[in-house]
C-alpha cells in the first residue's frame, strides 16, 4: 500500500485533521498540481485561520504566479484581439502583457505571508518568502525590516543575515551590507561557507586550481591568502573597508539561494542552472516569460544582458527550469551548449565607479599600483 493511498484513507477517516491536509497539500505541490495544493491550504485556513504553514503554503502559490506573470507575454491571434482590454496589450497587438495578473498575485502573497508571520513570527519559510517579495518589489527597506525582526530572536541565523545583507546592498548601505555578510559567513558551518566562497562560476580553471589547497585549510573566511589575492585584483576601490566586487559575489549567491532554491526538495539555488547563470552574470537587464499557446507546451524565460541573452525552459509547470540556449548578435542562431556560453562570456561585473574614476579623488581611491587594472 502506497503512502499516498494511506494518506487518502486517513483523510477519509478524519476529514478535520489539519496535519493530514497539510501533508496532502505538500504532496500535491510536489506532483505538479499547484492549484489543487493551494485549495487544500485555503481549506485548512477556513478551520484553522491561524495556521502559519497553511498561510505560507498559499503564499507560495501566489509568489510562484507572481514571478510567472510579472514579466510574462503571450502571443495571441487576430481573432482574439477585439476581446482584450487595451490596457493589457503592448504596442504590438499580437503580444498580451500579463503584468497586472502578477501584481494581483503579489498582493495576495503579501496578505498570506503577513498572516503567517502574525500567527508565528518564527516561521522561517515565511520570513524568506516575504523578504524575497519585498526585494523583488523594490522595497529593500521592508526586506531589511522583516529580516531584522527575525534576527532579534535569532541573531546568528545565517540565512536571515544574508537576506538583511541583500536589502542593505540594494539600499546602497554597503558598510551595513558588508557587516551582515561577514556575520553570516562567520555563523555558517564549513560546508555552507565553502559554497559562499566558491569561485567556480567566476574564476578560471587555473585560478581555481591555485586556490583549492588554501580553501581546504582555511580556518576563517577572510584570511585565506589565495582568496585575498584573488579578490584584491578585482577590488574597484581599494581604500574602502570592504571589497565591492566580493560583496557582489556574496549578493549573487545569496539571491540565487533565496530565489531559485527548492528547499522542499533539498536543492539549494546555487545548484540550479538559473542560479549558476545568475552567479556568473548577475542581475539581468531584462526578463521575459513567454507563455505557450497550447496545453502541453513549455514556458520559456529569457534574461537579457549586454550583447547576449539566455533562455531557460520550464519542464514541469512548477519552478523547475533548465538552460535551453543563448543568443548573441555576434554568433548565428541559438546555441544550446552551456559550456559554450561560459567560454564566450566568462563573467560579468559592471563597475559602478567606472565613470567616476576620471576624477582625481576617484583615481586615488581606485589606484592599484603601476597603472595596473585588475581583472573583471
Amino acid at each position: 500500500m502506497s503512502a499516498e493511498f494511506e494518506l487518502q484513507e486517513a483523510l477519509y477517516q478524519d476529514r478535520d485533521n489539519v496535519e493530514y491536509h497539510l501533508t496532502s497539500a505538500d504532496l500535491l505541490w510536489r506532483k505538479g498540481m499547484p492549484d489543487e495544493a493551494r485549495r487544500q491550504y485555503e481549506q485548512v485556513l477556513k478551520s484553522a485561520p491561524d495556521n502559519a504553514e497553511a498561510a505560507s503554503g498559499a503564499a507560495r502559490y501566489f509568489l510562484f504566479d507572481m514571478f510567472r506573470y510579472l514579466d510574462m507575454q503571450s502571443v495571441i491571434t487576430d481573432c482574439l484581439d477585439a476581446r482584450l482590454p487595451s490596457a493589457l496589450l503592448q504596442d504590438d497587438v499580437h503580444v498580451l502583457a500579463l503584468r497586472s495578473f502578477g501584481e494581483r498575485d503579489r498582493d495576495r502573497a503579501l496578505d498570506y505571508l503577513n498572516r503567517a508571520l502574525a500567527a508565528n513570527p518564527d516561521h522561517k519559510p515565511s520570513v524568506a518568502r516575504l523578504c524575497l517579495l519585498h526585494y523583488e518589489d523594490n522595497r529593500a527597506d521592508s526586506a531589511v525590516a522583516v529580516a531584522g525582526r527575525y534576527l532579534e530572536r535569532h541573531p546568528d541565523d545565517e540565512d536571515a543575515l544574508l537576506y538583511q545583507g541583500l536589502g542593505y546592498q540594494a539600499m546602497g548601505k554597503l558598510a551595513l551590507a558588508a557587516g551582515s555578510y561577514e556575520k553570516a559567513m562567520r555563523s555558517m558551518p564549513a560546508g555552507a561557507r565553502a559554497v559562499m566562497e566558491s569561485l567556480e562560476e567566476i574564476a578560471s580553471a587555473d585560478e581555481q586550481k591555485a586556490l583549492a589547497p588554501g580553501l581546504r585549510l582555511a580556518a576563517s573566511w577572510t584570511e585565506t591568502p589565495g582568496l585575498t589575492h584573488f579578490w584584491g585584483q578585482r577590488d574597484p576601490l581599494l581604500l574602502t573597508p570592504f571589497n565591492e566586487r566580493r560583496m557582489e559575489h556574496y549578493n549573487r549567491v545569496a539571491y540565487a539561494n533565496l530565489r531559485f532554491g527548492l528547499p522542499e526538495e533539498g536543492i539549494p539555488g546555487w545548484k540550479t542552472e538559473q542560479g549558476q547563470v545568475y552567479i556568473r552574470y548577475g542581475r539581468y537587464l531584462g526578463r521575459t516569460v513567454l507563455r505557450p499557446n497550447e496545453v502541453g507546451q513549455i514556458y520559456h524565460e529569457t534574461w537579457s544582458y549586454e550583447g547576449f541573452n539566455v533562455t531557460f525552459q520550464n519542464w514541469d509547470g512548477l519552478d523547475h527550469w533548465r538552460f535551453e540556449s543563448y543568443r548573441s548578435p555576434a554568433y548565428p542562431g541559438p546555441v544550446s551548449n552551456m559550456k559554450d556560453l561560459y567560454r564566450r562570456y566568462p563573467g560579468r561585473y559592471l563597475d559602478p565607479y567606472e565613470d567616476k574614476k576620471y576624477d582625481l579623488p576617484h583615481q586615488v581611491v581606485a589606484f592599484t599600483g603601476g597603472g595596473r587594472k585588475g581583472p573583471p
